[in-house]
């Protein structure tokens, strides 16, 4: 079907389908989830493992060796890396690129079941996760106040993380900095030996007995009964009478016979504390993380909506705020790529009205624009991408190229019109069937260089899909404006072979405007000249093109060897993160110690307005500061960092 001659036939159903293709972009936008880059995933999986008490040796002999061995024979392992502790150890394995790291985590879920029983049967069940980026935390709370830690803990899991768990799209609520109560054994030695017991003994009765356990169930008359035996103790007194040996003569020996019990806390590895230029105190950190797949901006949105009212509702004296939101940035860094976005746009017309000095030719090529560029969204819809700023950025590359193909058929139908006398109608036809090899060669030239990169892997091909793609899905779109509504508008709006007459409508100044274009075009037509005798002398002398073309070239080369490489250019916003590392096996008041330097640091930068910080054990069991520092949104947050050092 000659779609040129659809169009020039048919004007009006070709502008409805123009028309409801931008209605369909226009929907789609409104409903694509907005993100800061494209979604990704590390082909790494960790495998932690937990035995409380253990030396870093004895993990190392008992689990890490004993996993390692299991885990190599997993496919597609590039490499493993261990980190044995006290009392657990951390399995790093990196996988090869492209692998389907879902299926990976199955493989080694299924080795770890197959080696539980060559492990210790006292150790916790070895834990498996990816290295996801959705699952680091996307907005950081802080809760403080004049109460204890105990109950600071009480109000943010009871209040605050049992209501945030119950919103839309939120994956995950964890506390840092909270003190969890425990009931606290400690053995007499010189009562287990006098009732012949041993410590193993005492450990192995209370998991046995200190437990709640299915029953069975009873059936009924229409109706049936799940049994369950309730033997987990509540209190002290109820954990005393756990029976733990028995005497020569037959007595039971309780566990109150052997050991002192006492209620308590669990003993503080991890301190977390929030702060500002007036001071800092304890705080409970509360983490939430959304759900993978989720929207950063709309999980947000609803997180926020709901602190406005959960802070309402909280005692007297007890503040909730908030340290960091990732959606804040996401929101500036996608703003910015949008402005930057219509600001190439009006600028693309601009240039064109200047060139072209008619404003309704101008019309007829700018069409592309918002036609390609809107209607693009709906495919991105379809296509599962999100708004993000490599989307965007594929957008804003693409400016520029969506008018090319327009001006090439305008300029053709125009010179059909004037050098050939060719009515509107018949120029546009033949005009833009003598350029459609031309105008269809430079579209497939621009696919050709973008499509290959959509099938690049590893995590640098995750990254540009959606980038390359958008690029094609713009560039293809707007070659079906060049070849529809480029030739219709020709025909019968762009009909006027005196671009002078066009500015008749605004009187003077529209007349003044063309003579500034007019003579923009002379000073354009002298600067041609100067080229063209320039060229002149150059044919001759191949051998200067030439040492300016290598010239140029060793400049490219020297200037990429000399330029500064990173996979992601450095952000810089008023939330930043600290993070400070020491040796294993550090106390904890030492590392606290070194806080309270750190505090003290902070304290002094005058564009400070919040921070938070986490002292203690870190991943791999060594010590660790982190933190989250606030400051004011000015220039002075260019010399945060250096306050720092």
């Amino acid at each position: 079907m000659d779609i040129i001659r659809l169009a020039l036939r048919r004007p009006i159903f070709v502008t409805m389908i123009t028309v409801f293709l931008i209605a369909l972009g226009v929907l789609s936008l409104r409903r694509l989830p907005v993100d800061l880059y494209p979604e990704f995933s590390y082909p790494v999986l960790v495998v932690r493992t937990s035995l409380p008490g253990a030396a870093p040796e004895e993990v190392e002999q008992l689990i890490t060796k004993r996993l390692e061995d299991t885990l190599s024979t997993v496919a597609g392992v590039k490499t493993m890396r261990s980190i044995s502790r006290e009392g657990g150890a951390n399995i790093i394995m990196e996988f090869d690129i492209g692998d389907d790291i879902r299926h990976q985590e199955i493989q080694v879920r299924a080795k770890i079941a197959n080696a539980r029983r060559s492990l210790p049967d006292d150790m916790d069940e070895p834990l498996v996760f990816r290295q996801d980026p959705d699952d680091a935390p996307i907005i950081e709370l802080s809760l403080t106040g004049p109460r204890t830690s105990s109950e600071l803990t009480r109000i943010a899991e009871d209040d605050v993380a049992t209501r945030l768990r119950q919103i839309p799209g939120v994956g995950e609520v964890t506390l840092e900095g909270e003190r969890e109560e425990e009931i606290q054994v400690e053995l007499d030695p010189l009562r287990l030996e006098a009732w012949r017991i041993d410590a193993r003994s005492v450990v192995t009765a209370i998991r046995a007995f200190n437990r709640n356990d299915p029953a069975g169930k009873l059936q009924g008359e229409g109706r049936v009964w799940l049994l369950r035996s309730l033997s987990q103790a509540k209190d002290v007194l109820a954990l005393g009478e756990i029976v733990v040996g028995k005497t020569g003569d037959g007595r039971p020996v309780f566990l109150r016979d052997v050991a002192r019990l006492s209620a308590g806390f669990a003993e503080v590895r991890r301190v977390s504390r929030a702060g500002t230029a007036q001071g800092s105190t304890s705080a409970v950190l509360i983490n939430i993380l959304k759900q993978s797949g989720e929207n950063t901006v709309a999980v947000s949105s609803r997180v926020q909506s709901v602190l406005g009212t959960l802070t309402q509702s909280l005692p007297a004296g007890i503040q909730l705020q908030t340290i960091r939101d990732n959606a804040d940035l996401v929101r500036t860094n996608v703003d910015d790529v949008k402005e930057s976005l219509i600001i190439g746009g009006i600028l693309t017309v601009l240039v064109v009205l200047i060139f072209l000095r008619s404003p309704r030719s101008t019309i007829t090529t700018g069409v592309a624009l918002p036609s390609s560029v809107i209607t693009t969204f709906a495919i991105m819809a379809v296509a599962g991408f999100t708004v993000n700023v490599m989307t965007l950025l594929a957008l804003s590359l693409a400016i520029g190229l969506l008018v090319d193909d327009a001006i090439v058929v305008r300029e053709n139908v125009f010179r059909h019109m004037t050098m050939r006398q060719k009515d509107p109608v018949a120029a546009a036809y033949d005009g833009t069937r003598e350029v459609i090899l031309a105008v269809l060669a430079t579209t497939f030239v621009i696919v050709a260089v973008f499509l290959p990169v959509a099938f690049m892997g590893g995590v640098t091909g995750q990254f540009f899909k959606q980038f390359a793609l958008t690029v094609v899905f713009a560039v293809l779109l707007s070659t079906w404006d060049a070849l529809t509504m480029a030739p219709m508008l020709s025909a019968y709006f762009a009909n006027i072979t005196d671009p002078g007459r066009e500015w008749n409508f605004l009187g003077r100044f529209g007349q003044r405007v063309y003579r500034l274009l007019s003579d923009f075009e002379h000073v354009f037509d002298r600067i041609a000249a100067s080229y063209k005798t320039h060229l002149a002398w150059m044919l001759p002398r191949p051998w200067v093109s030439a040492l300016v073309g290598l010239s140029a070239v060793g400049a490219a080369v020297l200037g990429f060897a000399l330029v500064k490489k990173s996979f992601l250019p450095s952000q810089l916003g008023p939330v930043f993160s600290v993070s400070l590392s020491g040796p294993l096996a550090v106390p904890l008041d030492p590392v606290l110690q070194t806080a309270a330097q750190v505090e003290k640091r902070l304290s002094e930068i005058k564009a400070l307005n919040s921070w938070t910080l986490r002292a203690g054990p870190g991943f791999s069991g060594n010590a660790s500061i982190n933190l989250t520092v606030t400051v004011a949104p000015s220039p002075l947050t260019l010399y945060a960092p250096a306050a720092m050092s």
